[in-house]
């Protein structure tokens, strides 16, 4: 009598990506690739350069060398002051569903708020937001159209934005992932957002 036999578990693989910046000062390395001006680290962490004098607010951009392999996302990140100039207000955060060309959705952090927003052919368009202060973590999701930010480790969505309009392809065109920081020159002054330390991406 033949013995019928279970068969075997279907195990999900996918890419986790790590980048904690502990390294020298300058680049980001040759693990990134700069989407319009080049994020800079210093003291082991990602942020903004020094834009060219009394440019009002500069995006400093990069994704990792390694697209993911699903349509189901995710990206984390530790928000950090600056090294000089540290203005929380400005932001700062990651992005993912991102063409190479930098089609995208991001999550930005400020003093106040945590913004879900996209950015197509350059520009930039705040989707949805809610307040969030003293933001220690934070965890960006894409699972269908649906976008969910979530801070401080907790389970449930400090915002959500769900893309009704089918904005942002979902599919093998869109699987980049990476960092987005801010600074601003003020005759000379430059300030920053929030840096980035911590940073991981991986496959839902």
């Amino acid at each position: 009598t033949a013995t019928a036999t279970a068969p075997e578990p279907v195990v999900k693989t996918g890419i986790v990506l790590v980048d904690d910046f502990n390294r020298a000062n300058g680049g980001l390395g040759s693990d990134w690739t700069t989407i319009g001006n080049a994020p800079v680290i210093a003291t082991n962490r990602a942020q903004g350069g020094a834009p060219s004098v009394n440019l009002r607010i500069v995006y400093y951009a990069a994704r990792h060398h390694t697209a993911l392999t699903s349509a189901s996302q995710e990206v984390a990140f530790t928000p950090i002051a600056a090294t000089a100039g540290a203005t929380a207000s400005l932001g700062g955060g990651v992005f993912l569903r991102s063409t190479t060309g930098g089609d995208r959705v991001e999550c930005a952090i400020t003093d106040t708020q945590i913004i879900i927003g996209t950015r197509i052919s350059g520009t930039a368009t705040n989707r949805a937001t809610a307040s969030a202060t003293s933001v220690t973590s934070a965890r960006f999701t894409a699972v269908g159209n649906v976008y969910s930010a979530y801070v401080n480790g907790s389970g449930s969505p400090a915002v959500t934005w769900t893309d009704s309009g089918s904005l942002i392809a979902i599919g093998s065109t869109t699987r980049s992932v990476g960092i987005i920081v801010v600074s601003r020159d003020s005759f000379g002054s430059v300030t920053r957002g929030s840096g980035v330390d911590s940073w991981t991406a991986q496959d839902l």
